[in-house]
């Protein structure tokens, strides 16, 4: 009995499982209709849906696609940073994912030469592809193209030189970080291809074939109205599966490297100016902080560093160690404890002079920002835990 009894329990398990696998792939079908559906809608009609102005600046052979969601008051460091891409020779066209304030639109306009409002379907990638259409609809074939959003303040000094490095990259394709998986590049000892980081994208589209196969990816992608859907590494699998490497200025495993070759001095500052939300790596960087150096410090502080970012941003929780190495001149604006407490670090370092400081305007926005968000706001954790916020963070 009871060996026909342990049978037929494993069978309902089972079948159990195929129940809710069938159920899965009925509602994963409904959502991949539903999505086509809309937008098959949306395609059909484009580009009615966009509303475009015209802007003050003249078009060069070089065009940065700019993406913006600032239903409200547009930011001052978004004027900055059109006006740092134009003195880097990129005409804007900005696409906006909401309807823009008058005011909006007239200030925008004078730093631009094209302003596009659209429905935030999508989400940014929607946003890119509609600019990548724009473009293509004006028969506007640039040498160089730049794909970023107001997600992050860039740059955050106006004489920051990462466009220049990204120009002079080999390749077609590259951004401002490569986000690679941790256990293969510690399995193989080498940085894998990972993909780009979708707040900042770089293309040089003078290399054959960049222009067909930059087109073909805008023209296959499949948009949808849900973020948990979205895929932020499908640009750089696609071309890479096209045989299109891709580079960045900055990455985990390059940063890890970097680390090593760092005096034990410099390691001590990036430990000073670190970012924590979960406490237990907060622990554990201050009581390193307060060591004297003994032969072992620089060891344990370096492994600290590897399990830190092995779960972290390496930008977001090392900020001096990582503008001190990359110098990518930005940060993210996400609304995180730990990108939180990177802003205040950030500014702690640019106070002490260990940074340089950055314009008055994302100074401003920044000391704003950090005032808004006090150490009592932040969550409280257990310690080894963290919240779904935490979780969320890692890499």
């Amino acid at each position: 009995m009871s060996i026909f009894k342990e049978h037929n329990i494993s069978l309902g398990r089972k079948g159990l499982r195929e129940v809710l696998r069938v159920i899965r792939d009925l509602i994963g079908l409904y959502h991949h209709s539903k999505y086509r559906l809309i937008q098959r809608h949306y395609d059909k009609n484009w580009p009615s849906q966009i509303q475009v102005t015209e802007g003050a600046i003249s078009l060069t052979n070089k065009i940065a696609i700019l993406v913006l969601f600032q239903p409200d008051e547009l930011r001052k460091s978004t004027i900055e940073t059109c006006t740092h891409l134009t003195s880097r020779g990129y005409a804007v066209l900005a696409v906006s994912n909401t309807q823009m304030t008058d005011d909006s639109r007239q200030r925008l306009s004078k730093v631009v030469y094209q302003i596009c409002e659209r429905p935030n379907y999508g989400y940014d990638a929607g946003a890119y592809r509609d600019g990548v259409w724009m473009l293509r609809q004006n028969n506007l074939k640039p040498d160089h193209l730049i794909l970023l959003n107001d997600s992050v303040w860039f740059p955050l000094t106006p004489d920051n030189d990462s466009i220049e490095r990204l120009e002079k990259q080999v390749g077609m394709f590259g951004g401002l970080v490569r986000k690679t998986n941790n256990k293969l590049d510690m399995k193989r000892q080498k940085e894998t291809s990972g993909f780009i980081e979708a707040y900042f994208y770089h293309v040089n589209l003078t290399k054959d074939p960049s222009r067909e196969l930059w087109a073909r990816f805008w023209d296959q992608l499949k948009l949808t109205t849900g973020r948990k859907h979205l895929k932020e590494d499908r640009v750089s699998i696609f071309l890479s599966r096209a045989g299109v490497e891709n580079t960045a200025l900055g990455s985990r495993y390059s940063f890890l490297r970097e680390m090593e070759r760092l005096p034990t001095s410099e390691i001590r500052k990036v430990l000073h100016y670190a970012a924590y939300s979960n406490p237990t790596r907060s622990e554990e960087g201050a009581a390193l902080c307060k060591e004297g150096d003994c032969g072992v410090w620089r060891e344990k502080a370096l492994l600290h560093i590897r399990e830190t970012v092995a779960r972290y941003p390496f930008y977001a929780s090392f900020i001096y160690g990582s503008e001190k190495i990359f110098g990518l001149g930005f940060l993210k604006r996400k609304n995180s404890p730990l990108h939180h407490k990177a802003h205040k670090k950030y500014l702690k370092a640019v106070r002490a002079g260990d940074l340089p400081a950055p314009t008055d305007i994302v100074l401003s926005e920044l000391e704003e920002i950090c005032g808004e968000h006090r150490e009592t706001e932040e969550p409280t954790f257990h310690h080894g835990q963290g919240t779904m916020k935490d979780i969320h963070e890692t890499i």
